[in-house]
């Protein structure tokens, strides 16, 4: 009775005090571990040795996702094996003496075992959209005055500078916050408010920190219509939204053109948008376009802040109805051509599969796996007046190109946009500084679209009234496209540039990197 007294006091405590120091040991380990996953046993392993107990050793190291999810039970936040590793749980094995235990029980040592797992969640901001490119004439400002729903005098030098001024979404986040009095709020509160339009594009001119960018905004704001938004349907500050202070050494920058648009955009789903422009574009003599998109997929905006693994962005379904003038004329007294081409699109995707931290800032790294959209393009006719009803097809016949009392001329073609396989783009250190854009195309895009387009072309002229073919005037039509197709390619990019919608192809880009210090986490 004695004996067995003294081994419950004694060896019973001799154990607690050795799982409590084993258990800092396996702390330890798992941060160490965590801290570089591409070594995490090695890591582990020092760990152990730095605190000198010859009796711990590592039992087994398993990689896994960790997803800070209150939603979900304790135990079920750490999942072992997933993709996108950015948790590590280590098992410390170790060994207690046996002081008076070992007469009831004959063993000389009782083992002891600890677990601890750790966490590095690196954040990255990311887009999806378009790159940024030079527009001719008055084309800017037909559409966004088109999704402003006023016309916003917005000229080419005021474009240029909206392109080219990066801003912090922070600061914007802070300047908005000001403006709506609300000190002390953190930025997804802030972003979550009902607003002006008006309070929005001030709040961007007020960040902008560039003169003549805050000019052209001010003046925006001026002419938009009191219209109310939301900002958090167009930017997720993701685990940032939960701070109240922005870090000017970690900034989330994104050029002001496309806060703008988002801005603009939003509350606009099915929005049709009319212009009509004069372009000097080489062939091209005029332009006029109807753009309407649909509704973004749910909780899905322009710019997002992620881990890996859990951020994703969409595009909203687009379709783009072109009629373009071309200079000259054909034979027959047919006139001028005028093309028709018609694109519809679905949603493409982004979605951040890695974020990496390893080795410094100077070697930061991001994957993204992005998905081109799926969709149609066609020269072709269609009726216009149903162009916003996303939820049925349009009918595509061919389109009356040129006419005269003696003739008429037709043109048909389509394209499928779609079969893009989903592809990882890599960035480095360097392009997420740059804010370099990387592309995914269709397996069709191989050429400009409307290039693919005129190549396949079947174009028709009969004479009116008998049936009858005419094909010198329809080879004359076929000719005089060839030349113009480059300028009517420029022109898609240019109009995709402006929407944000790249046709055919997904761009994506990192706005930041924010890298964190491994926690324990269980």
């Amino acid at each position: 009775m004695l004996v067995a007294t003294a081994a419950l006091g004694v060896d019973a405590g001799a154990m607690f005090l050795q799982k409590r120091k084993l258990q800092g040991i396996a702390d330890a380990a798992a941060l160490s571990a965590a801290s570089d996953p591409v070594a995490a046993a090695a890591g582990a392993s020092r760990a152990v040795l730095a605190n000198g107990d010859d009796t711990a050793a590592v039992d087994r190291v398993t990689m896994g996702s960790y997803r800070a999810d209150a939603a979900l039970a304790p135990e079920a936040r750490f999942v072992a094996g997933a993709a996108s590793a950015n948790a590590v749980r280590v098992r410390i094995v170790g060994s207690v003496p046996s002081f008076f235990g070992r007469v009831l029980s004959g063993r000389t040592r009782v083992p002891i075992v600890a677990e601890a797992t750790a966490a590095r969640i690196n954040l990255a901001a990311f887009a999806l959209g378009t790159n940024v490119v030079a527009v001719e004439g008055g084309l800017a400002n037909a559409i966004l005055s088109g999704l402003a729903g006023a016309d916003l005098q917005l000229t080419a030098v005021g474009y240029e500078g909206l392109t080219s001024t990066k801003v912090d979404v922070l600061r914007v986040t802070d300047a908005l916050r000001a403006e709506l009095d609300m000190g002390g709020s953190s930025f997804a509160e802030v972003l979550d408010q009902n607003i002006s339009l008006v309070q929005a594009v001030n709040a961007l001119a007020r960040a902008s920190g560039n003169a003549m960018t805050a000019d052209t905004l001010t003046r925006i704001a001026a002419r938009v219509p009191e219209r109310t938004i939301r900002l958090a349907d167009a930017i997720d500050l993701g685990p940032l939204g939960s701070r109240v202070a922005a870090d000017p050494a970690q900034p989330v920058m994104v050029d002001a053109l496309s806060v703008l648009r988002a801005a603009l955009a939003l509350g606009q789903d099915g929005r049709q948008i009319h212009g009509s422009v004069g372009l000097s574009l080489p062939g091209l003599a005029s332009t006029s376009f109807t753009l309407v998109t649909g509704a973004r997929a749910a909780h899905s905006p322009f710019l997002t802040v992620g881990a890996a693994g859990e951020a994703t962005l969409r595009t909203a379904q687009t379709r783009l109805y072109l009629k373009t003038t071309l200079l000259g004329g054909l034979p027959l007294g047919a006139g001028a051509i005028t093309l028709p081409i018609y694109v519809e699109l679905g949603a493409a995707s982004a979605h951040l599969t890695d974020v990496s931290c390893t080795g410094g800032r100077t070697a930061n790294k991001v994957a993204i796996t992005v998905t081109p959209s799926v969709g149609t393009a066609a020269i072709a006719a269609i009726d216009v007046s149903r162009i916003g009803d996303f939820g049925t097809p349009l009918a595509l016949s061919p389109g009356n190109i040129a006419s005269s009392p003696l003739v008429g001329v037709t043109a048909f073609a389509t394209l499928p946009i779609g079969g893009g396989v989903s592809q990882v783009l890599h960035f480095d250190s360097s392009d997420i500084a740059n804010q370099t854009h990387r592309s995914v195309s269709s397996t069709q895009m191989t050429q400009g679209l409307a290039s693919a387009l005129v190549a396949r072309v079947s174009i028709g002229a009969t004479a009116l009234g008998t049936g009858l073919p005419v094909p010198h005037l329809a080879g004359a039509a076929g000719v005089a496209l060839v030349p113009v197709a480059p300028a009517l390619d420029l022109l898609i990019d240019q109009i995709g540039a402006v929407t944000g919608v790249k046709l055919g192809q997904a761009d994506s880009w990192v706005n930041g990197v924010r890298c964190s210090t491994p926690r324990l986490i269980g």
